[in-house]
């Protein structure tokens, strides 16, 4: 997946670079099986270096280490004298940039500086987001749209009317679904024809919960139980007091 940069060694022929291979992702778990290698080479034929020591290699903050003999001669064609498959924990937004570095240290004497490369892994699909909701007269249907990270991935949706009461209005959802607030709701948004409610959707990979997103949209009394006013009348209090001014 990734490979850096060529680093050298307190020998000027001997070179050394890092590798990262990605295998296999988790969207359960949010990690990355990969695996790490570390090859050395001289970058002159007919020649071999070799000894009794140690190749490091930090991954992710921890450092690894494996023993070297004398049978592991570093030539020309290259040799791997470190490999490691490790699993690597995502951030909860699933990104994760992982760092690695390699140093080396054989009784040749061969030494090296501990040097280093950081990639990209690709990012885990986490919580699917709440694309839309139309809809919102109380007693009518109003529609959530989902859009999902991975085709893979199911929901559950809540429904929080204006006075934060919840209310699961759908299970094992994938893009949308569809509901209808009740119309007593009109009940907890008193002097006003319209107020705030909410959207909860809870995103599940099997039965194992991922994440969640919320989105606030506004509901509205129907207008045919908004009571309206035909007419005023005025009369004064104290007959003939409009006369005196």
């Amino acid at each position: 997946m990734g490979t850096s940069n060529t680093f050298s060694t307190s020998n000027s022929h001997v070179k050394y670079n890092i590798k990262i291979y990605q295998n296999w992702q988790s969207i359960e778990g949010n990690y990355s099986n990969v695996t790490v290698v570390v090859d050395f080479w001289r970058d002159n034929s007919g020649y071999s270096t070799y000894g009794s020591g140690t190749c490091y290699c930090k991954i992710n903050g921890t450092t690894y280490s494996a023993g070297v003999s004398p049978s592991q001669k570093i030539t020309s064609s290259g040799i791997t004298l470190y490999s490691q498959t490790i699993n690597i924990y995502h951030e909860a937004d699933g990104s994760k940039n992982l760092s690695v570095s390699s140093w080396i240290s054989l009784d040749t004497p061969l030494s090296s500086s501990e040097q280093g490369f950081s990639e990209w892994l690709t990012t885990i699909p986490r919580a699917s987001s709440i694309s839309s909701i139309s809809g919102g007269t109380l007693g009518n249907s109003v529609t959530v749209n989902i859009s999902r990270a991975t085709d893979s991935f199911t929901h559950k949706v809540d429904y929080v009317r204006p006075d934060g009461e919840h209310f699961r209005v759908g299970e094992n959802i994938t893009t949308s679904c569809t509901f209808t607030p009740a119309l007593s709701d009109c009940d907890f948004i008193p002097n006003s024809t319209s107020g705030t409610a909410k959207i909860y959707v809870y995103t599940y990979s099997g039965s194992t919960y991922i994440g969640s997103s919320s989105k606030d949209f506004t509901v509205y009394v129907p207008d045919n139980i908004i009571p309206t006013i035909n007419s005023v009348n005025l009369a004064e209090n104290t007959a003939g007091i409009a006369n005196k001014f």
